[in-house]
Order: C-alpha cells, then sequence, then structure tokens
C-alpha cells in the first residue's frame, strides 16, 4: 500500500471514530432535543434564509437535522449538493449546481467545511459521492480493508494547512466559496461553539465585517469558561474578528435560546 493511502486510511478513521461516537455522549440528551426543537421553531418563523456550516465531524447535529426532515432533497431547509446520480445507482452524487437556488426558493445551504467521513471520492471517475449511514457494510469495509479506491474528503490537519486541504478537494472548496457567499449575503453571524482558531475561517469572516461593519452583527455563544473573564474573552474575539460582536455565554451552551435571545 503507497504512503498516501496509508494516510488516508488514518485520517478517514480517526473522522469516522468521531462521527460513530455514541449520540448518548451529550450530557444532557433530553436537553439536547429541547434545543434542537427550539431550533426548528425558529427556523419555522424566521422570514430570512439561514444557511448553516459545521466544522465537526459528529453526527450529533446531522442526525437530528434528517430525523426532522430538514434535509430531506429540496423538501426541507436545507440542501448540501448530493442528489441521486443519473445512472439511479444507490450513491448520492455532489455537484455544484445543487447547491444554485431556484428563484422563490427558501432554502438554506448545510456546509461541512471541514468534510466528513461520509464524503468520498471514487479515485477511477472522481464523483465524490456520500455514503448513506444505514451502509453499514460498506462503512465496515472501509474500516477493516482501507480506503485504496476512495479518497477521504476531510480536513484533519494542523491550523495552518487547513486550507490547503480545503483547496485540495473539489468539494470542500465548493462548500468554502458558499460559505463566503453566504456571509456575503447575510447581515448576521451566529458563532456557536467555535474556539476562534481557524484562520481561514476568521479572514472571510473579518472580509465581511470590513465591507459592512456597519449592518453585520456578530453573535457568539461559547461556554462560559471560569477561569477567563467576560472582558478577556471580549478582548479575544475583538482581536480576532473585530468589533461589533456580542458575546453570550452559559455554563451549557445548549441554554441559549434561539426566540429569545437578543440576536433575533
Amino acid at each position: 500500500i503507497k504512503l498516501q493511502q496509508l494516510i488516508n486510511n488514518f485520517i478517514w478513521k480517526i473522522a469516522y471514530t468521531f462521527y460513530n461516537y455514541p449520540i448518548g455522549f451529550c450530557e444532557n440528551k433530553n436537553k439536547f432535543d429541547l434545543f434542537f426543537k427550539n431550533f426548528e421553531r425558529h427556523l419555522e418563523v424566521s422570514p430570512e434564509i439561514i444557511h448553516m456550516a459545521t466544522t465537526n465531524f459528529d453526527n450529533l447535529l446531522y442526525q437530528k437535522c434528517i430525523e426532522s426532515k430538514l434535509m430531506d432533497s429540496r423538501k426541507g431547509k436545507f440542501i448540501d449538493g448530493f442528489s441521486k446520480g443519473w445512472h439511479c445507482n444507490k450513491d448520492l452524487i455532489f455537484d455544484e449546481a445543487n447547491l444554485e437556488l431556484k428563484q422563490d426558493e427558501k432554502l438554506g445551504w448545510y456546509l461541512h467545511l471541514h468534510g466528513s467521513p461520509l464524503f468520498v471520492c471514487k479515485s477511477a471517475d472522481s464523483e465524490i459521492i456520500k455514503i448513506k449511514q444505514y451502509d453499514l457494510d460498506f462503512l465496515n469495509k472501509l474500516n477493516k480493508e482501507g480506503l485504496e479506491e476512495y479518497k477521504p474528503q476531510i480536513v484533519l490537519n494542523s491550523f495552518n494547512m487547513k486550507k490547503f486541504d480545503i483547496d485540495m478537494s473539489p468539494i470542500l472548496r465548493e462548500y468554502f466559496r458558499y460559505f463566503k457567499k453566504a456571509l456575503h449575503n447575510s447581515n448576521k453571524l451566529l458563532l456557536f461553539g467555535y474556539g476562534g482558531y481557524d484562520s481561514h475561517i476568521n479572514n472571510l469572516i473579518q472580509e465581511k465585517i470590513n465591507l459592512n461593519s456597519h449592518i453585520f452583527e456578530i453573535f457568539i455563544v461559547e461556554y462560559e469558561d471560569p477561569t477567563k473573564t467576560n472582558e478577556q474573552r471580549l478582548k479575544f474575539w475583538a482581536d480576532t474578528l473585530g468589533k461589533n460582536i456580542k458575546l453570550h455565554r452559559f455554563s451549557s451552551i445548549l441554554d441559549f435560546d434561539f426566540q429569545n435571545q437578543p440576536w433575533v
């Protein structure tokens, strides 16, 4: 096996471990369910199109979006660029054209900025396919035998190399481009549980702030670390992103209320 294949196998297995971690790891599953229902209600009443970008590999949020039909082809609230291929086999195939919004469509983009273990590229034809969650035989085969015929579309690297990984992936390159488009079409940004250390993401946000600082608001929801004061955290975010920062700290970020917080 070539060195690159070994690296691909290793990266995919790490990401798959995060993705396949039991949903029960959530400290309070009932609390998360209530949090998600609150998010759903906000989507229903919001007059604006809401886009969602994630850097996580885990399945917690993604699974809930599928179960609740928020991701249901073009009948839900979010699209991710995948659809059945022309040959009508079981593979869901990525096509950037699937992210384009038709006239009067009120759909948001669900953008996996750092990829997913479900996304692999077939070496033979370069198609990006999404493995179906229930296709456990295929997942187990990949986990045991490796990825000789497939290349994972995943960012798992040091901070200064993440943008390089994105640029090398056809799907992640498009997701990043659409993230930039979503930012430029928005007047609010909610950063939820984001550490603030990904310079490629920060640079896009700073670019938006420089263009529209007078109308662009940033709301940051984070864990209330008792070792850090509000002043210290505000300074960190001001140094990282700039002005117009509104910080909300919680002992559990699941306490954030989409309906009643000042960001609405």
